[in-house]
């Protein structure tokens, strides 16, 4: 990423989550949106993104992403998020 782009964030404080994210570059000018546009509670307390999009400086939709069949606290050993 360009050191000198910024972002701006909206924060769904209650769920922890960023609803929508707009990327600008070092002149303030919009470069991309990436918006949540539906969520999902696998489990209690916890929010995750179900579906969202990417958009371009334009407002043209560039990618959209769909989550299904997310699992929570499966019981997996520490050893299967180590570093190698």
């Amino acid at each position: 990423a360009d050191p000198a782009s910024a972002y701006t964030l909206w924060i769904d404080t209650g769920r922890k989550l960023a609803l929508k994210r707009e990327w600008l570059d070092r002149d303030g000018k919009l470069k991309a949106t990436f918006a949540i546009k539906k969520v999902s509670e696998p489990a209690p307390g916890v929010w995750i993104p179900a579906e969202f999009e990417v958009s371009n400086a334009e407002g043209r939709v560039a990618a959209k992403v769909r989550i299904e069949a997310v699992r929570v606290n499966q019981g997996l050993e520490d050893a299967a998020f180590a570093i190698p």
